[in-house]
C-alpha cells in the first residue's frame, strides 16, 4: 500500500460503495483488515475447540491459516514482480474448506 497504513486513494470514488468493488487501494485495505481480524479470531477458536469434537478440524484450520500467512509473507519479502495469485487463491479455498469443516464439526 505504498508505505501507508491507510492509502490516500481509499474511498475516492463516488458513490462510496463503489470503492469496495473498483478501488484497488480500498480492496487491499479491506483484504489486510480481514487478515488481521482472522489472525486474532482463528487462534481463539482453536484454543476453545481444542477439547471438543472439533479439535482436529480446528488444528487444520489454524495450520492452513498459518500456511497461507507464511506463504504471503515469504512472497512479500522476496519482492517478486508477479504475485503467485493461483497459489493464494488455492490457499484461500483450502482455508474456507477448513473453516466449513470446523463449523460442521463444532455443530455435531
Amino acid at each position: 500500500m505504498n508505505g501507508y497504513l491507510v492509502p490516500p486513494e481509499t474511498l475516492m470514488l463516488e458513490p462510496w460503495w463503489r470503492n469496495f468493488l473498483w478501488n484497488v487501494a480500498t480492496v487491499q485495505l479491506v483484504h489486510r483488515a480481514i487478515f488481521w481480524l482472522l489472525l486474532i479470531l482463528i487462534p481463539l477458536l482453536w484454543w476453545q475447540a481444542r477439547r471438543t469434537q472439533a479439535k482436529i478440524a480446528a488444528h487444520h484450520l489454524l495450520g492452513m491459516f498459518l500456511l497461507q500467512a507464511c506463504a504471503r509473507h515469504c512472497h512479500t519479502s522476496a519482492r517478486r514482480p508477479d504475485p503467485p495469485r493461483r497459489r493464494h487463491q488455492a490457499g484461500a479455498v483450502l482455508l474456507l474448506a477448513c473453516a466449513l469443516w470446523t463449523a460442521r464439526a463444532a455443530n455435531k
